[in-house]
């Protein structure tokens, strides 16, 4: 209906040139993302929920499972007097697939977010009496806040990611720690990366190298 508004009266070969540069202005402000990108975006989204309401996160992460048990120092932490502060958000190593279609480029990947929290303590040691299930109830609040923000700024134009799947989660307590209790959230996401830059010119290698097809001998043992 905009389209064929804005359009009336243009003859065809108008009409494709105009939505032509309609779709160049979108993949101009479109966001090509890599996985930097995306934990620092989860790193915003944390640091933002924080100015929302103090003290909804305490740290965030991305790394080793191990972690969990790690004193990081990054910029939750400063000059990491005190530690890492809870409710901690991790994001772990993801996996995932790459579609390439000639120049362009998208990724689907798996990621894996785990969120914990103390039973019974604060993080000044003060007693705290929520027992386990409550625990869970709020890390599973804050993982629903993070990935709902998470959705909802990344399938911005300038952004254009988004989670793909359903969410799974697994819930743990004590599995690390005494008194720590988890809950390990698992999606998928997709997103654009940025298109390949390099061309490979068979034909520029030297001798013996440049055949085209590849000779049909083993070029190792050249």
């Amino acid at each position: 209906m905009y389209f064929g508004f804005i359009c009336r009266g243009l003859d065809s070969y108008a009409y494709l040139r105009l939505v032509f540069s309609q779709w160049l202005f979108i993949k101009r402000i479109s966001k090509i993302m890599n996985l930097v990108q995306i934990s620092n975006l989860f790193n915003q989204i944390c640091l933002a929920l924080n100015v929302a309401q103090p003290n909804t996160v305490g740290f965030y992460h991305y790394g080793y499972y191990s972690d969990i048990n790690t004193n990081i120092q990054n910029n939750w932490t400063g000059a990491n007097n005190v530690g890492s502060l809870y409710p901690k958000v991790q994001l772990l190593y993801p996996d995932g697939t790459i579609e390439i279609k000639e120049k362009s480029v998208k990724n689907n990947i798996n990621l894996n977010l785990v969120f914990s929290d103390l039973q019974y303590y604060n993080n000044d040691s003060s007693y705290n009496a929520r027992s386990i299930i409550e625990v869970q109830r709020d890390l599973e609040t804050l993982a629903v806040n993070v990935l709902s923000e998470f959705n909802r700024i990344g399938r911005g134009s300038q952004y254009q990611i988004g989670i793909t799947s359903p969410i799974n989660i697994d819930y743990f307590s004590d599995a690390h720690n005494d008194s720590l209790v988890v809950i390990q959230v698992t999606f998928s996401i997709f997103y654009l990366n940025d298109c390949p830059l390099l061309t490979a010119d068979i034909s520029a290698l030297p001798n013996n190298f440049n055949d085209v097809p590849p000779a049909t001998n083993d070029l190792e043992l050249l």
